[in-house]
C-alpha cells in the first residue's frame, strides 16, 4: 500500500474500537444503523493496510490509546478480533446479532417504563411506537442480513420478541 500512514491507521482502529463497542452496547436503533455504516468504511480502511509492515504496531497504539481513554470500559474479543484482524472479521454477522441484541435492550427498557405509566392509553400509545421499532428492525435485518446463516434464528428472537407485546 503507497499511502500508509500510521497517524491515519491509529485514528482508525481507535474509531473501529469505539465504534464496535457502541455497535455492541447501544438500545438506539438509530444509533446501531449509523454506527454500521460508518464501521463498514471505517474496516475497509483496516483491511486495505492490515498487510503492511506498520500495521500490527499502529494498531497497539490505537489499542493503548483506547485503553487510556476508556480504562473503566475493559476491550472486549469482538473489539480486538475487529482491528487485530479485520480481514477476518465478519461485519455482517456481528451486526445482524447486534441488531437483535440491541432490540431486546430496548424492548426492556420501554417495557419497564410502559409499566410505571398511569395512563391505559399512553401504554397503549408506547406499546405501538415499540412494535413499530421492532418491525423496522427486521425490516433492516431482512435487508442486511437475509444471507447469513444465523439469519432465521436471529428473525424468529425479534419475532417472538414481537410477540409478547402483543
Amino acid at each position: 500500500m503507497d499511502n500508509y500512514f500510521s497517524m491515519s491507521i491509529q485514528g482508525v482502529g481507535l474509531q473501529v474500537l469505539e465504534t464496535v463497542h457502541i455497535i455492541a452496547t447501544t438500545k438506539n436503533f438509530d444509533t446501531l444503523k449509523g454506527r454500521y455504516e460508518l464501521l463498514l468504511e471505517r474496516i475497509a480502511t483496516l483491511r486495505n493496510a492490515e498487510s503492511n509492515p506498520l500495521y500490527s504496531a499502529d494498531i497497539n497504539t490505537s489499542i493503548e490509546t483506547y485503553k487510556s481513554m476508556y480504562y473503566d470500559r475493559p476491550l472486549q474479543d469482538i473489539q480486538l478480533s475487529a482491528i487485530l484482524k479485520p480481514n477476518n472479521f465478519d461485519v455482517q454477522s456481528f451486526y445482524c446479532e447486534a441488531l437483535v441484541s440491541c432490540i431486546k435492550r430496548f424492548v426492556e427498557e420501554q417495557t419497564n417504563e410502559i409499566s410505571g405509566m398511569k395512563s391505559e392509553n399512553a401504554k397503549t400509545k408506547r406499546k405501538a411506537k415499540v412494535i413499530e421499532k421492532i418491525k423496522i428492525s427486521k425490516d433492516e435485518l431482512q435487508n442486511k442480513c437475509a444471507s447469513i446463516s444465523s439469519y432465521l434464528t436471529s428473525l424468529n428472537s425479534l419475532e417472538t420478541i414481537q410477540a409478547t407485546l402483543n
